[in-house]
């Protein structure tokens, strides 16, 4: 992990909720050993079951909401949270999406998806961007409020019962925080998550290296 990155988390743990559910450690043995995991996957400390439980509008053509267990469909996903006024997160977009391509040329059963949130954009117009990026083929939806808070308490920020949107001190918070991005295996554990651009003190993009790519194969139970 970066320092920037080791900062930003420190700053989000002193805004933390005081006593958040505690996770247990699902996690495989091989898992913290591994090089995809290693230097670039931070440790949950709560669970994910109530960010499983929440809602989203899973894409532009869809009227009905899913909760985000539904959207991963059972399958070993990597949750990219991103925003459309945030530039990390957009520098993100195109290697995600070339990694998600990566994953499914292989017939892999493990699969990236974006999640758009703490943004008021439509998703029709959210896709656009993606298409102007070069990430037309990232699936993504958009998060409901309950998501939103759910993420916040994952990440260590201070619960709001309003929307984030309207807190500006959160606002601000997010804005050097995001992307959000999240670990989970196919039965919906929370494996590891992630504060900041997944790039290398050297500059080295998470999803251009193997392994990140092995990882996932390996969650699928495909190597």
């Amino acid at each position: 992990m970066s320092t920037t990155r080791r900062a930003v988390l420190a700053a989000a743990a002193a805004a933390a909720v005081a006593s958040p559910a505690v996770a247990q450690d699902a996690r495989p043995g091989w898992l913290a050993a591994h090089p995809g995991v290693r230097n670039w996957w931070d440790t949950p400390t709560i669970s994910g079951a109530r960010f499983l439980n929440t809602r989203l509008q899973p894409g532009p053509e869809s009227n009905a909401n899913v909760t985000v267990r539904e959207w991963l469909g059972g399958r070993p996903t990597i949750v990219a949270v991103w925003a459309t006024w945030c530039p990390p997160c957009i520098a993100e977009k195109r290697p995600e999406a070339e990694f998600s391509q990566r994953l499914e040329n292989a017939g892999s059963r493990a699969q990236l998806r974006a999640l758009l949130a703490y943004d008021s954009t439509r998703l029709p117009e959210a896709q656009q961007r993606l298409q102007s990026l070069g990430a037309a083929g990232l699936a993504n939806g958009r998060a409901l409020e309950s998501a939103e808070q759910a993420l916040l308490q994952i990440f260590g920020f201070r619960r709001n019962r309003n929307s984030v949107l309207r807190d500006d001190q959160q606002f601000a918070y997010l804005r050097t925080a995001l992307p959000f991005t999240l670990l989970f295996d196919s039965d919906g554990n929370l494996l590891g998550q992630s504060i900041g651009m997944m790039v290398s003190e050297s500059g080295r993009s998470y999803w251009r290296t193997q392994e990140a790519f092995a990882l996932m194969r390996q969650l699928a139970g495909e190597s």
